[in-house]
């Protein structure tokens, strides 16, 4: 202890780079065109840090809407879900009075989206042809 040396007390790995996140529905995925469509990423150990810039038009995904192709996989414990902070939002429809609302789900590549008004159960969001989200997330890798 106090050396730095033991295997539990220096740095697994340091990674950063980018990635290209997508917009996807869960019954169909569908594709979109994108204005901005924009990830980064930093890695130390397996705790992972992104941050998400997506703009898209002209989506053709049905079901419930997620951000996808994350650069590394979630924990795949079933439980554990890593909250999305979500920067701002725009064209995405949804419930007056509820906030948009994003978790990462185990063993995936994916951030679901919900919507909640605090006083019920979140309801899933359903995929929009068209709208833009600024998000973070940090979550452990599997």
């Amino acid at each position: 202890g106090g050396s730095g040396t033991s295997s539990s007390n220096t740095l697994d790995s340091y990674e950063e780079g980018t990635f290209t996140p997508t917009v996807i529905g869960t019954t169909t995925a569908g594709t979109a065109t994108y204005s901005h469509q924009k990830g980064v990423y930093t890695k130390i150990g397996n705790v992972v840090t992104v941050q998400i810039y997506l703009n898209w038009s002209s989506g053709t995904g049905a079901g419930v809407l997620r951000a996808s192709s994350l650069p590394f996989t979630l924990y795949a414990t079933s439980g554990f879900y890593p909250s999305a902070t979500i920067g701002e939002y725009s064209g995405i429809a949804g419930t007056a009075g509820h906030t948009l609302c994003g978790i990462g789900l185990p063993n995936t590549v994916d951030i679901q989206f919900a919507e909640s008004d605090f006083n019920s159960a979140p309801t899933p969001t359903t995929y929009d042809a068209a709208g833009y989200i600024i998000l973070s997330m940090t979550y452990l890798a599997a």
